[in-house]
């Protein structure tokens, strides 16, 4: 089962993912960035920022509605679940085949655990072809793997392959009966399994683009301790094949679907792509479409603090990865490099030419002088679509940031980390720990709290304690509250001073119990204040303890997260608040197929899905099998409306599902057809851009799009409604009316 996706700092390893959504069930005021794990195989958990309705798309979903069958899901608790893991009272005997040839597959490791299991679950490889719950078998040279596994509890098999030839795949299994011998075939893709075919073509005027490089790349990503202890994220990319497009921009590419390729785009006075290769592009006619942009120049000037000339120095441009990238049906993408960067060095007059740079995108500016980082303090630029510009900038002309730092009890905090980030907004933030890999200038303070931040440049900051703790990790009784005030550095100031007065050890504490009244373990809560933008986040122990902090004094509005169950009703606590509780609720769940309407066939698509007449808790978001089958548990009960968006620009709705608590809601179909497309950029200076498309009150999609950067989804013919929100509290709605086939770019906070 693919998760659906609320706020969800649940799955949350590392800052990488820039903008959440502000409408996710009713997330924070501020983008959320984020990455998901995920299990070898899986599709990711996590919905970006991220590709209907028309007279050819289903309408009227009471069709759909009457032949649903909406049944108990019959399926027991995890605390069961734990409780009967190590029990054995069926057997289960997976055959593995040739997804292709149906050629049994030796030598392929199989695992099965609790499908509603929180937490860490640990199974043993074995070399032999007889496993269990705990064990992990490999198959024979029959292709065959037999468990013995405990009887009514749903289990969830994963199967990848010990020879880099045979990928992987995974099955829900509904619970054995006692004394049951169930057997199943599992197909796995082997080889290159993938026929891809792409057309480049030109953003402006859709020229095919001859001879564009489409190079296949692989990559990976980690996570390495600098001196100071923070976490520094890591990546390395691989080149495997180059190609060119033909005279017709057609390229043609044999991949193995289970490695999740992706593709670098370029061409000579364009903007590189990253593409995330998807399926269903098998042939010319069904080539996926890659428009490029025109490419941007800066020219920057480099100048010392007396107007000098810098020969020595060089700019380097940066942006997150995810920026250039191009999904296929607008599910999330996370490049395997994290960052993507352009770096020039001065010429005798102090210029730096940047070429070829991405336009629409947000990039982060540092400047070094001799081989060092000098300065990464400038504010954020944005370029347009052929744009050259010229820039000048100062090495050591900022303002002095200086002052002390006081705990609650009046006394000096010494030996501690103090982050300066440029503010997006004006009002004070909490700190995240992900945001170490973002523009963030680091001191210590001394042995008597004093710090130093030498050469500022002018601007709104945030200033505060570092992010030092982690989510789930145990309470801190000397934890500082990353609690980021503003502070505005005044153009042409030399040196400010200022007390930072911070707080330690001060936590709410509480339980979070499931709707038996039980605890609920491995459970994450979120925090709301309304004392600063952002989102705290929380999880419960193996005895459903939560401890949520390190905070500041205040009101905090709690919401624990559901998977199985629905989300609990928020509670409102004050910092140092004990004995608080939250009780999930009963959900009900949906689960149904999309469909190609030309073909009938089922396809992968991004699945938006939202309780009617309560925008006010927001939207979630999922992605379909590769054969469409999609199942989200967890929902309140209500009135549901779904949206899909596949790839080549196909868009479905379907509205007015039911979902009642405690029933699983079946056979639903979402049928997609040919849509629009819709660009939606930001033009301001600051923070992000949080929109939705709505088309008849459904939510069609949403994201949230930095300053100076754009973001695209698929989106049905007809009259939509675009509602936007940025830094400021400014927001504008724009109707738009859009034809099958079309492309529409509406300009935000800034642009006409």
């Amino acid at each position: 089962m693919v998760r659906r996706v609320p706020i969800l700092f649940a799955v949350v390893v590392a800052g990488l993912l820039a903008s959440w959504l502000f409408w996710i069930r009713g997330a924070a005021t501020t983008p959320i960035p984020a990455e998901a794990t995920a299990t070898p195989g899986a599709p990711l958990r996590t919905a970006r920022t991220p590709e209907l309705d028309s007279a050819n798309t289903a309408t009227d979903a009471a069709p759909q509605r009457e032949s649903a069958a909406s049944v108990p899901t019959g399926e027991v608790s995890t605390k069961e679940a734990t409780s009967v893991q190590d029990e054995s009272g069926a057997t289960l005997v997976v055959r593995t085949i040739d997804k292709v040839s149906g050629r049994s597959l030796s030598r392929v490791h199989l695992s099965v655990m609790p499908r509603l299991f929180h937490g860490s679950f640990v199974s043993k490889y074995v070399d032999g072809s007889k496993g269990t719950l705990r064990t992990a078998p490999i198959t024979a040279a029959d292709g065959r793997a037999e468990f013995e596994l405990p009887v009514g509890v749903a289990l969830s098999l994963s199967a990848h392959g010990e020879d880099e030839d045979v990928g992987n795949a995974s099955r829900e299994i509904p619970p054995l009966k006692p004394g049951e011998h169930r057997e199943l075939t599992l197909e796995l893709p082997t080889g290159d399994d993938l026929h891809y075919f792409g057309r480049v073509l030109a953003r402006e005027d859709k020229r095919p683009i001859a001879g564009a490089s489409v190079k296949l790349l692989g990559g990976e990503r980690w996570s390495s301790q600098r001196d100071s202890g923070e976490l520094k994220q890591d990546s390395k990319e691989t080149l495997l094949a180059d190609h060119a497009t033909d005279p017709d921009g057609l390229f043609e590419l044999w991949l193995r679907s289970w490695k999740y390729p992706e593709l670098r785009i370029q061409a000579a006075g364009y903007a590189t792509v990253l593409l995330k290769v998807g399926m269903e592009h098998d042939t010319p006619e069904k080539a996926k479409v890659v428009l490029l942009s025109r490419s941007a120049s800066l020219r920057a000037r480099l100048l010392d603090a007396g107007g000098l000339s810098v020969a020595d120095g060089a700019v380097r441009l940066w942006t997150q990865s995810y920026n250039l990238g191009e999904s296929d049906h607008g599910e999330v993408y996370l490049p395997s490099i994290s960052e993507s960067q352009w770096m020039e060095s001065a010429d005798p007059s102090g210029l730096c030419v940047l070429q070829g740079l991405p336009p629409d995108v947000p990039f982060h500016v540092e400047i070094f002088r001799g081989g060092h980082s000098a300065r990464t303090d400038l504010p954020s630029l944005s370029l347009s679509p052929g744009e050259v510009r010229e820039v000048e900038w100062s090495i050591g002309s900022g303002c002095r940031l200086e002052g002390s730092v006081v705990d609650q009890h009046g006394e000096a905090v010494t030996g501690r980390t103090i982050w300066l980030r440029r503010a997006d907004v004006d009002a004070p933030t909490i700190f995240q720990k992900y945001q170490i890999g973002h523009v963030v200038i680091e001191r210590r303070t001394t042995s008597d709290g004093r710090f130093v931040f030498p050469d500022v440049s002018p601007g709104k900051w945030w200033i505060g304690p570092a992010a030092e703790h982690d989510y789930h990790d145990d309470a801190d009784p000397d934890g500082l509250a990353p609690f980021a005030q503003v502070v505005e550095v005044l153009d042409g100031s030399s040196r400010q001073e200022l007390v930072l007065k911070v707080h330690r050890g001060l936590y709410i504490r509480g339980t979070v119990l499931n709707p038996a009244g039980e605890p609920a373990p491995h459970t994450h809560l979120w925090g709301q204040t309304e004392l600063a933008t952002f989102v705290l986040p929380a999880q419960t122990g193996a005895d459903g303890a939560f401890a949520m902090g390190p905070l500041v004094p205040g009101r905090y509005r709690l919401v624990a997260q559901g998977w199985e169950d629905a989300d609990s009703e928020p509670v409102e606590a004050d910092g140092g608040d004990e004995g608080v509780v939250l009780r999930l609720k009963t959900g009900g769940s949906i689960r149904g197929t999309v469909l190609d309407g030309v073909t009938g066939k089922g396809c992968v698509a991004e699945i938006t899905y939202a309780i009617r007449d309560h925008s006010d808790q927001g939207f979630g978001m999922m992605n379909s099998k590769e054969d469409g089958t999609f199942q989200i548990g967890g929902l309140n009960p209500g009135t549901y409306d779904l949206a899909a968006r596949a790839s080549g620009q196909r868009v479905g709705v379907l509205r007015g599902v039911s979902v009642q608590a405690g029933i699983e809601t079946r056979d639903l179909i979402l049928t997609v057809a040919p849509g629009a497309r819709l660009r939606v950029r930001y033009a301001g200076k600051e923070g992000y851009l949080h929109y939705r498309v709505l088309s008849q009150g459904t939510t069609i999609a949403g994201d949230g799009v930095a300053a100076g950067g754009s973001s695209e989804t698929a989106v049905p013919s007809g009259r939509l409604v675009v509602e936007c929100q940025w830094p400021g509290t400014a927001s504008e709605t724009k109707e738009i009316e859009v034809a099958v086939g079309e492309e529409k770019e509406l300009v935000f906070g800034g642009g006409g």
